[in-house]
Parts: C-alpha cells; sequence; structure tokens
C-alpha cells in the first residue's frame, strides 16, 4: 500500500488553486511595490559592490567591507544589465524585481515541500515570499543567504522523507552553502560546527551513549 501510495500521479486539488490565487496576489503586489521601494539607506551599495567589479576593482585589495565577498554573486546580474542597457539607469529597479523573482521561487519551494500540511503550507510560503529581511528589497547579503539556507534545508528534508539520498543533491547543498558563506562569512563557523557534531555522531559506536543525537540529520555523512 506504501509503495502505492508513493508513485501517485501528481494531482491539482483545491488547495493548490489557493496557494497559487494567494502567490500570484502578493508577486503582484511586490511588483506594484517595487517601483516605490522601501529601506533605501544601503540599497545603492548593494549593487555597488559588484558594479565596481565590472570597472576593474578587485575585492579584499580595492574594497575593504567585511561582507564584499557577496559581489561574486551579483557580479554576472549586474554584468549583463549594463551589457543589455548599456548603463545603470533602472538597476535598483531591476534588483527589486530580482528580488521579487528569487523570494518566489524559494516560497514555490517552500509549499510544494509542506504541501501535505494544508493551509499551513500556504502561510509559510507567503511569510517568506512578503518577508524583506531588514527592510531591505533587494538582493542583499541578508537576503540571499536566508533564501539558500531555506533552499538547503527543504533539499536535506525532501531526501530524509524520501529516504532517498543523492550524491547530485548533496554537490547542490555544498554549492549552496558555499554561496551562503560568501554572503556572511560567520556561517562557515555554523557549517564547520555542525559538521564536527556529526563526525562525533557518526563515529561513536555505542549508539545509547552517542554525544550529539542528530539522527534526523546524521544521514549527510552515511551517503
Amino acid at each position: 500500500m506504501d509503495t502505492v501510495l508513493s508513485k501517485k500521479p501528481f494531482t491539482i486539488n483545491h488547495q493548490d488553486i489557493l496557494a497559487l490565487l494567494c502567490l500570484i496576489a502578493a508577486v503582484v503586489f511586490l511588483c506594484w511595490k517595487a517601483p516605490y521601494g522601501f529601506g533605501f539607506e544601503d540599497e545603492s551599495f548593494y549593487i555597488s559592490v559588484p558594479f565596481r567589479l565590472t570597472m576593474g576593482d578587485s575585492l579584499l585589495t580595492d574594497e575593504w567591507h567585511i561582507a564584499q565577498l557577496f559581489g561574486l554573486l551579483l557580479y554576472w546580474p549586474v554584468k549583463a544589465y549594463i551589457s543589455i542597457i548599456g548603463s545603470t539607469e533602472g538597476i535598483v529597479l531591476f534588483f527589486r524585481y530580482l528580488f521579487v523573482a528569487f523570494q518566489s521561487t524559494v516560497s514555490i519551494g517552500i509549499y510544494f515541500h509542506f504541501r501535505k500540511h494544508g493551509m499551513l503550507s500556504i502561510i509559510a510560503a507567503l511569510v517568506f515570499l512578503l518577508s524583506a529581511p531588514f527592510t531591505f528589497m533587494t538582493m542583499s547579503y541578508f537576503a540571499i543567504p536566508i533564501g539558500l539556507i531555506v533552499l538547503i534545508g527543504l533539499l536535506m528534508l525532501s531526501m530524509l522523507s524520501k529516504n532517498k539520498f543523492s550524491k547530485e543533491t548533496f554537490y547542490i547543498v555544498g554549492l549552496l552553502i558555499a554561496c551562503a558563506v560568501l554572503c556572511n562569512p560567520a556561517l562557515a563557523f555554523v557549517y564547520f560546527i555542525f559538521s564536527l557534531c556529526m563526525i562525533i555522531y557518526e563515529t561513536t559506536k555505542n549508539k545509547k551513549h552517542r554525544l550529539f543525537r542528530f539522527s534526523a540529520v546524521s544521514f549527510s555523512f552515511k551517503s
């Protein structure tokens, strides 16, 4: 019976239609709000770092900001925009729309992973979609790592729920962690601490005396 249910084809129900309408309404609202924006103090700074890279400046030597490495992630969007438009006119608005697209993508992932939980999945998706880290409606070094960490959690939970672990997915998780660390270097310490706990857990032979009981996530080392 479990096998049959696990292979049941995806079907669209009333909940999916409601979720679609809610997400579309939220995206339309954010697109309407984008030209007005909010949180203007540092918005141009997030774009200036990758823009300087397009002008020939180098990280670490020409820039001293502690979170400058996030400029690597935004370099290509800035480069593409300038190449197509020919100037930086309207680039702030472009990054606001890019923020909406990024938030929407993660929100869709949240909904489909928690879909079986009914209305809670819709609420969770909307809460993330309508949130603006530190009130900045742009691709900042606050918004990007939060979204990436959510995606990492969704991928790991998806493998755990299916009890099916693939190296390809772990490569993607590792890449997302690296991108998150570029935005916020402090996240590297979180990864090292987590890795240390998992190594101790997996190398302790006596299951009853394991120091860290992270059975829900220890699969990452078993694979």
